[in-house]
Order: structure tokens, then C-alpha cells, then sequence
């Protein structure tokens, strides 16, 4: 009888999850396809961008991609949906989503509003030491001594180990990566300094004196898509992750709200739309935030539905309008600080785990969802 249980439990489970894992199936095999079609049939690398910023092509080519594109991210997002009901949270923790969900829609609304209205003002505070470059540095810096400081405290408070890694080296290796995207950005020290770039540097388009900027689009590849992978992905499969693979990594990944609330920076990607990958991830954002309007309680609803209606609209509007953009790298840069307050916003739910887990010898999962 036993063994009859536990088989007609297998097979539940199956049919759980069978279905998704067939849409992530379509979904990736899609994307591979479109990403090998763009390479050999629209004559350009897999990413390359096009300078200067052109209209949207809506011709009959570029828009039957873009349909494959939605066909793709719209299996994506059905892999990764949640099946149920997502719980009611306390009331300080919805505070707390709330305000991420408004400073990440902010973003898009400021974006779309610069873009449209305020190009030249746009583009002179994207550049270097300017208000939106100032904040991705501050937020990073700020990002950095939160996790050195979890790390620092995890020597008492022993957050879980990993593949027999203690916690605080993985927090420590996470704040020995946020300081390198930091100096990065600064350059080193170069962009308040002031310093002549080095000979060794001539080869970077920039001429800076840091690394990314010698293959700027693959570096941007790597980051734009790691922070999805840890922001919104992860987030979205803690359950599984947990339940199939290791249970102590669910206190490192945040929850499935997290990763709901972090899906407009998926919405800045307008010059880099002739890019297949990012193309998908656009559409993905979108698709997923709508599928998961009826998975947040009622009280967290309209905030779904609100961050829905800006990623949307903003995205339609920036198709249409986006050729106002002088140089092209506003967007990508409003993109990156979107990232940056993700990563902030993940520091601080990280410390609150390791400040509870002092508290009880186990953290209570429900308190961190």
C-alpha cells in the first residue's frame, strides 16, 4: 500500500511539473533556432547592434522574428510561472516589495519620459559622474560593504554551507564580485581621479582604463543575463531547487515575489532589440508578469497590475518613439541601474536572513518569502 502511495505521488508530481518542462523544451529549442537564423539570414553577429539607433523595422522579415520571439518567450514563461497560489506575506514585508515593485517601474516610467521628452537632458546624465551614473556606482558601493559586512558577521552567525563551502566564503565571494563590477565602473579610480589611460589599455573602445569595455558586448551579454539568472530565474525555481536538488541553497535565493518584482529591467532593452537573445527576454518580462497577475493574494494584485500596465505600455511607446535616442547607450545604462538596485535590494533581504538565523538555529523560510 505503501509503495502504491508513493508511486501515485510520482505521478502526480509528474504531471505537475511534465507540462512546463515541455514548454521550456519548445521555449529554449525556439530561441536556438531564431538566435541561428539571425546570425546566417539577417546578416549580423549574434550581437551586434545597430548604431545609430534606427525606427523599429516593422517590415515583414523583422516582424515574423519578432512573432517566433513571442511564440519562444511565451513558452519560457509558462515553464516558469508557478503553478499555485503565491501566500499572504506580513504587512511590513509587502511594504517592502511595494516599494522595490515603485522604484523599478519608476525606472521604466523615468526611461520612457527622458526618452521621449528630454533626450538631450537624457543623455548628458548617463555619462560619467553624472546623476544616473552616481547611482549605479552608489548603489554598487553600497551593495559591496552590505555583503563584506554579512560576510564579517557569518564567521558568528554561520548562514549554510554549499558543496562543503562554508556561508560566509559564498557571501564573501559574492562581495568580492559586487567590488569588481564597482571598480569597473569607476574605472579604478579613473573617472574621479582623472588619470591618462595606460598603453596597456589602448585596445578599449572607451579608453578606460578597466576590462568590460575591450568586448563590451559580451561583457554586457554575461552581466545583463547573470543578473536575470539571479534575480528572476532562481527566484522563480527556488521551489524546485529546493525540493529536487539542495535545501539549504533556498537561503540564498529569494523568493518567487522577488523575482516578480524585478522583471521591468527586462523592459530597458530598446537598442539592443536587433539582439535575438535580449529580444526574448523583453517579451519573456512581460508574458511572465501577466501570467502572475492571478498567482500574487489580492492585496499584492494591483501592484502586479500597475507594473504591468508600465512594462507594456512604456515597451509599445519605446518601440514607437525610441528613434529619439541620440546615442543609443541611455537605455542600456537606465538597464544597468535597474540591476544595481536589484542587487541592493538583494543584499538587504540576504542580511535580514543572516541577522534572523542569529535569532534561531533555523531560519524560518515563511518569515524570508
Amino acid at each position: 500500500m505503501a509503495e502504491r502511495n508513493i508511486l501515485r505521488l510520482s505521478f502526480e508530481e509528474g504531471d505537475l511539473y511534465t507540462p512546463r518542462l515541455i514548454a521550456l523544451s519548445y521555449g529554449l529549442l525556439l530561441s536556438v533556432t531564431l538566435v541561428i537564423f539571425s546570425s546566417i539570414s539577417l546578416d549580423r553577429g549574434v550581437l551586434e547592434k545597430i548604431s545609430p539607433i534606427l525606427p523599429m523595422d516593422f517590415g515583414l522579415l523583422e516582424t515574423s522574428v519578432s512573432s517566433l520571439c513571442a511564440l519562444a518567450a511565451f513558452f519560457l514563461a509558462l515553464a516558469l510561472t508557478p503553478n499555485s497560489q503565491l501566500e499572504e506575506i506580513r504587512p511590513a514585508h509587502f511594504r517592502c516589495y511595494a516599494a522595490y515593485a515603485a522604484v523599478m517601474s519608476s525606472i521604466v516610467v523615468a526611461t520612457l519620459t527622458l526618452t521621449v521628452f528630454f533626450p538631450s537632458f537624457f543623455l548628458y546624465h548617463v555619462k560619467e559622474l553624472r546623476i544616473i551614473s552616481l547611482s549605479q556606482e552608489l548603489l554598487l558601493l553600497a551593495s559591496g560593504i552590505i555583503l563584506t559586512k554579512i560576510a564579517i558577521d557569518a564567521l558568528k552567525r554561520r548562514p549554510p554551507s554549499l558543496f562543503g563551502v562554508p556561508g560566509y566564503c559564498l557571501i564573501l565571494i559574492m562581495s568580492f564580485a559586487v567590488w569588481i563590477l564597482f571598480l569597473e565602473e569607476i574605472s579604478y579610480g579613473q573617472h574621479i581621479i582623472g588619470w591618462s589611460t595606460p598603453a596597456i589599455f589602448d585596445g578599449n573602445i572607451q579608453f578606460e582604463t578597466n576590462i568590460h569595455n575591450f568586448h563590451t558586448n559580451k561583457f554586457e551579454f554575461i552581466y545583463y543575463n547573470v543578473a536575470m539568472a539571479v534575480f528572476i530565474i532562481l527566484p522563480f525555481i527556488r521551489q524546485e531547487i529546493g525540493r529536487y536538488f539542495l535545501k539549504k541553497t533556498l537561503f540564498y535565493i529569494p523568493s518567487v515575489r522577488f523575482g516578480v518584482y524585478s522583471l521591468p529591467m527586462l523592459c530597458l532593452f530598446y537598442e539592443s532589440w536587433t539582439i535575438i537573445p535580449y529580444r526574448i527576454e523583453w517579451i519573456f518580462g512581460m508574458f511572465v508578469l501577466i501570467l502572475c497577475l492571478y498567482k500574487l493574494p489580492s492585496g499584492e494584485r494591483f501592484i502586479a497590475q500597475g507594473m504591468s500596465a508600465v512594462y507594456v505600455i512604456g515597451s509599445c511607446l519605446i518601440l514607437v518613439l525610441g528613434a529619439n535616442l541620440i546615442d543609443g547607450y541611455e537605455v542600456e545604462e537606465m538597464r544597468e541601474l535597474a540591476i544595481c538596485v536589484s542587487l541592493f535590494a538583494y543584499s538587504l533581504w540576504l542580511a535580514n536572513g543572516v541577522k534572523a538565523r542569529s535569532e534561531r538555529p533555523e531560519p524560518d523560510e515563511a518569515l524570508r518569502s
